[in-house]
Order: C-alpha cells, then sequence, then structure tokens
C-alpha cells in the first residue's frame, strides 16, 4: 500500500479524521471561491490575484520590505492572542478571555489592512469612504479597545503595549499633519520617518503579545494548580 492509499483509507475509515479533513478542505477552498467571484464581478485577471506581488509589477523582490515584515508581525501577534486565548480556555473552561479575543481581533484587522490597503485603497474607491473618515472610525474602535482594557493597558507588566501606541499614534500624527511638510523639506526620506514609526509600533506590540500571553498562562496554570491542590486537600481532609 502506497502513501496516498494509505492516507485516503486512514480519512474513510476514521468518520471524526474525515468531518476535520473536509472542514480544513472547506475553509481552504474559500480563498480561491474569492478569486473567482472577483474574476467575474471586477474582471480582476487570476494571475494578479495568484502570483506574487514583485513578480506581477516587475519590481525588486525587497520592495516593500518594511511594510511585508510589519504585516508578518502583526499575524504574529493575532496568532499569539489566539492561541493564548485557546490554550487559556482548555486550562480553565471559566477564564476570561476578552483581552485576549479583542487583541486578536484588532492585531488581525490591521494586518488585513496593510496587506490589502484597506483605508487607502479600498474605502476611498470602492467604497466611497474619504480616508480622514476610516481614521476617525479607526480611532474611535482603539479609544474603545483602551477604555475597556484599560486596567490591564494601564499595568506596569503593559510598559510595551504603551510604547506600542505612542509609536503607532506618532506615524498616524505624521501622516495626517506632516506629511506634506516633511515631504517638501527632506523628500523621501520622510517615509523612513512615518512608516518607521510605524514598524517600531508594530515591533513593541508584538513584543507585548508574547510578554503578555506568556505571564498570563504562566498565572492561570498556577492558580489551576492552587485550586486543584486546595480542592485535593479539602477531600482529604473530609475523608
Amino acid at each position: 500500500m502506497n502513501i496516498y492509499s494509505y492516507v485516503v483509507s486512514k480519512i474513510i475509515s476514521n468518520p471524526k479524521i474525515c468531518r476535520k479533513v473536509l472542514l480544513l478542505g472547506g475553509i481552504a477552498v474559500i480563498p480561491l471561491m474569492v478569486i473567482a467571484s472577483l474574476r467575474l464581478s471586477l474582471n480582476i485577471k487570476i494571475p494578479d490575484m495568484t502570483r506574487d506581488v514583485a513578480a506581477i509589477g516587475g519590481i525588486h523582490p525587497l520592495s516593500g520590505f518594511l511594510s511585508s515584515l510589519g504585516i508578518l508581525f502583526w499575524w504574529t501577534s493575532s496568532s499569539i492572542w489566539f492561541f493564548s486565548a485557546i490554550i487559556k480556555r482548555q486550562i480553565n473552561s471559566d477564564a476570561n478571555i476578552k483581552f485576549q479575543i479583542y487583541s486578536g481581533l484588532l492585531s488581525l484587522y490591521l494586518a488585513l489592512d496593510d496587506l490589502f490597503q484597506f483605508h487607502e485603497h479600498i474605502a476611498p474607491n470602492h467604497l466611497k469612504l474619504p480616508e480622514l473618515v476610516i481614521y476617525l472610525i479607526f480611532l474611535f474602535l482603539i479609544s474603545s479597545y483602551v477604555w475597556n482594557f484599560k486596567d490591564i493597558l494601564m499595568k506596569n507588566e503593559a510598559l510595551l503595549a504603551k510604547i506600542s501606541i505612542f509609536f503607532l499614534a506618532g506615524s498616524v500624527f505624521v501622516d495626517i499633519f506632516l506629511e506634506g511638510f516633511l515631504l517638501w523639506t527632506i523628500k523621501n526620506w520622510s517615509y523612513l520617518i512615518e512608516d518607521g514609526l510605524k514598524w517600531l509600533g508594530i515591533f513593541y506590540w508584538a513584543a507585548f503579545s508574547v510578554e503578555y500571553c506568556i505571564f498570563d498562562l504562566k498565572h492561570t496554570i498556577d492558580l489551576k494548580h492552587t485550586i486543584d491542590l486546595k480542592h485535593t486537600i479539602d477531600l482529604k481532609n473530609k475523608l
């Protein structure tokens, strides 16, 4: 029996594995369906949606280096937050995972926004929403996030999050108020300031996600062990 026959037989013979493979296959097919839909509705060429951006544009592979690196770190942060939430809930079914979930969603949105240029291109050109309106909506969401989780973000353990917010806010400020002036005075070097501030914010956010999730999971595990130990001692005392 070759490897392909073995894999197929294992999938068919086990309903649980079969359901899992079909579910994952269905999720994996969604982007392909989106590509087909965009081809039919917006007449976008299929190779333009499947090939590498640098190959399509005929530009240097390192073009967009810092932007691509930032997107990778946004995705990394999002994955860490969601993974931490899953593990924390597995350890303690009553654990509060709202902070991890909302932080993961925030990181996910920012990754998608950078990847597909939502506020720069899609929103103003296809949804007819000015970029400033998107900034105001995002400012409201960020403010709500900070307000709802201020007890966590104001702690000394969240120093990296504060640094991240400082740099990201600085990047937005430069983009809205200083971009024209900087382009006039220092030309293309202005992009290093604006995008450099954004990169520093992303980097510190990713570092915060790692630091916080490690600390929080360790605390959850220690608390679970303490509760289990107390429960065991109470049972022994009753006997």
